[in-house]
């Protein structure tokens, strides 16, 4: 507003947020209108880290505008805006504040680190499934330790990208490491890639079965790790949206994945092979549960008709109900093939499934 006139200089700027802030890679900047002066405020957290107070000077007779840009510990965006005050005049209007639109780096490596996850997810289901031939399984197994490197790979290059974007110094990178969402997403991330590829190559040659299944586990254990996040608490309970949120990615990872590794083990042959069998064991319970879980979560946010229909948020979740709907019966008529020994098309499916991953990019 126009109206923040002060008689006496005040001694500080408080800023509230609905979450959490970063405070050591956020910056608010004092700027005196006139003079061209930019003084960078110390700042203070309080209220579990959703509010800011930036220290101010002593201030003379004039117009000031403060300038901050935050940054969000669950996905690293920053949100801007700008606050104008005055001491004995009138200021200027203030800027509203908002979000800064990710880069298209960071939307391409999001892509990259949620096609890896569904195809590791996938070719791991496959295995734990126990219906691969001897030559299904090693491409599979091979399969499962690239899309882990390249999982891990596309999660340290978005934390990189997304800390760059705040700039190279101002970016607190040991603590953006170590406290952001991203960061301790890339760290994991490595840690997770040694050891699926080390439990591949080092521990195959024994016990199969029993190998199979613990890389299973693992590839549970990615989706935790790329679902953990801040942004679980909207609506309610974390460890609640938490769960909604493994139970979502993971079943739309398992169903898209699944269909995505048996077509590509299966290209080339006229008739299903036994991973098409596998598939249909399990591709129908994981669209099921993906459908509940992503009501539940939509609940979580969108809670009236109206703002199911003319929030953004809302009309995305429109479409993925339609998606589901139109999956479920491109399923049931790929099963039937299947059923008749012939293979089955999966390239609309794919397609669909593709849709509805692109709301998680």
């Amino acid at each position: 507003s126009s109206d923040l006139v002060f008689v006496t200089a005040p001694a500080a700027v408080t800023l509230h947020f609905s979450e959490k802030v970063l405070l050591e890679s956020s910056h608010v900047d004092l700027v005196e209108l006139g003079q061209g002066v930019t003084l960078h405020l110390p700042l203070a957290g309080s209220d579990g880290g959703q509010t800011v107070t930036a220290s101010l000077p002593m201030l003379v007779k004039g117009a000031y505008v403060v300038r901050f840009t935050v940054v969000d510990p669950a996905d690293l965006h920053r949100t801007v805006g700008s606050l104008a005050f005055g001491v004995g005049v009138a200021p200027p209007l203030s800027a509203s504040s908002g979000q800064l639109d990710a880069s298209w780096w960071s939307v391409g490596l999001t892509a990259l680190g949620f096609a890896a996850e569904v195809l590791l997810v996938g070719a791991a289901a496959l295995l734990a499934a126990a219906g691969a031939s001897r030559r299904h399984r090693e491409a599979l197994l091979r399969l499962v330790g690239r899309s882990a490197m390249w999982l891990a790979a596309a999660w340290v290059a978005s934390f990189v990208v997304e800390g760059g974007a705040i700039g190279w110094g101002r970016a607190a990178w040991f603590r953006l490491l170590v406290a952001s969402d991203p960061g301790r997403r890339a760290l994991l991330g490595v840690l997770l890639a040694g050891a699926t590829v080390w439990l591949i190559q080092i521990v195959k040659p024994a016990a199969a079965q029993r190998v199979d299944r613990v890389l299973g586990a693992m590839a549970a254990l990615w989706v935790l790790v790329g679902a953990y996040g801040g942004h679980s608490a909207i609506g309610g309970n974390q460890f609640v949206g938490l769960l909604g949120r493994v139970v979502h990615l993971g079943a739309i990872s398992a169903w898209i994945g699944a269909i995505a590794v048996a077509w590509w083990c299966n290209r080339g042959e006229d008739a299903p092979s036994e991973l098409w069998r596998s598939v249909g064991g399990f591709a129908g319970g994981a669209l099921a549960a993906a459908g509940v879980s992503g009501f539940f979560l939509s609940g979580r946010t969108v809670t009236t008709v109206t703002a199911l229909l003319r929030t953004q948020y809302g009309v995305v979740v429109v479409v993925k109900v339609a998606c589901l709907g139109v999956a479920s019966l491109l399923g049931w008529s790929a099963a039937r093939r299947i059923g008749r020994g012939q293979r089955p098309r999966v390239a609309v499916e794919l397609a669909v499934g593709a849709e509805i991953g692109r709301a998680h990019v």
